[in-house]
C-alpha cells in the first residue's frame, strides 16, 4: 500500500509493488551518478506529423524532470479489470481535431506575368469620377437705383451727432 496522510481522500486504493519502486529509485540513482549528456547525433529531424503535434522540447530537455518533478507511469483498472483507456482516447481525439484545422501550405501553380493588362483585369480596377467644381454665382451689377436707399441712411448719419457732441449735440 502506499503511504498518505490520514484526512487525505483522494482517489481510491492504490496497490504498489515495493520491490518495483526500490528498483526504479537505483535505476534514477545510478544514472544521475553518470550525468551523460546526452548527445543523440541521428535523432530525426521534425516531420510534418510532429507539427501539428505540439511536442514540446526544452533547450535543456534533460533537466526538465528536476524542475517539473518526476513523471510517474500509471495506469488505472475500471470495475472490471481492464485498463482504462480513457486518457488515450482523449489524446487521440486531440490529435485528430488538430489533424483537421491543420493548413496546407502548398502554393498554388506559378504562371508567368504579363505586362499588360487583360480587358477582365482593367474591369476589376475602380474608375475614379471626377468631382465638379462648384463656379461662384457672379453678382449683379450694382445700379444706381439700389444705392440711393443706401444714400439716405448714410446721410441720417452723417447729419446726427458725431464725434466730440456735448450733451445735448452742441460741438465743444
Amino acid at each position: 500500500w502506499e503511504d498518505k496522510g490520514v484526512l487525505e481522500e483522494k482517489g481510491g486504493d492504490v496497490l504498489v509493488n515495493v520491490n518495483m519502486v526500490d528498483t526504479e529509485k537505483a535505476k534514477k540513482n545510478v544514472e544521475l551518478r553518470k550525468k551523460k549528456p546526452e548527445y543523440k547525433p541521428y535523432e530525426e529531424e521534425e516531420s510534418v506529423d510532429d507539427m501539428v503535434v505540439f511536442k514540446h522540447k526544452g533547450v535543456l530537455s534533460k533537466y526538465d524532470e528536476e524542475i517539473e518533478g518526476e513523471r510517474k507511469k500509471s495506469f488505472k483498472l475500471d470495475s472490471v479489470g481492464m485498463a482504462d483507456g480513457s486518457r488515450e482516447r482523449e489524446l487521440q481525439n486531440i490529435r485528430d481535431s488538430l489533424q483537421i484545422r491543420a493548413q496546407s501550405l502548398d502554393l498554388p501553380n506559378l504562371h508567368l506575368a504579363s505586362e499588360y493588362y487583360t480587358p477582365e483585369e482593367m474591369t476589376t480596377f475602380k474608375k475614379t469620377t471626377r468631382r465638379v467644381k462648384k463656379i461662384r454665382k457672379k453678382e449683379k451689377p450694382v445700379k444706381a437705383e439700389d444705392l440711393l436707399p443706401l444714400a439716405s441712411r448714410a446721410a441720417s448719419r452723417i447729419s446726427g451727432p458725431g464725434p466730440g457732441a456735448g450733451v445735448n449735440g452742441e460741438r465743444l
